[in-house]
């Protein structure tokens, strides 16, 4: 019976770990999501500014390119928040299901 408890603990031990593993991938993902979005609307900018001739050869008037440059750099915001709030949604689920593990684990070892 004392072997069943110590592998039990150590069973514990590892789900806690992991599960504490999860949620700083939980917030990096959380803190990084901001930082891209910045980061697409800055790099927009800049290939505005620094292939203005180019875009506007090709597109014809500057509105139409700020529209089409607008357009797309929107589109890679909004896939970015998805995919972030798609991962952010798997791992806190995981993380749910090592705490009920852990509860279980801890709910038969009292028993």
């Amino acid at each position: 019976m004392r072997n069943n408890k110590t592998i039990s603990k150590e069973s514990i031990s590892l789900l806690e770990q992991k599960q504490k593993q999860l949620q700083k991938e939980i917030d990096n993902h959380q803190k990084r999501t901001p930082y891209f979005i910045i980061g697409v609307i800055f790099l927009s900018i800049l290939a505005i500014s620094l292939l203005d001739g180019l875009f506007v050869d090709y597109f014809g008037e500057f509105k139409k390119m700020l529209l089409t440059v607008s357009i797309i750099a929107v589109v890679v915001c909004f896939i970015l928040i998805v995919t972030a709030t798609r991962n952010i949604t798997i791992k806190r689920k995981k993380s749910k299901e090592i705490e009920n593990q852990i509860y279980n684990q801890l709910k038969l070892k009292d028993e």
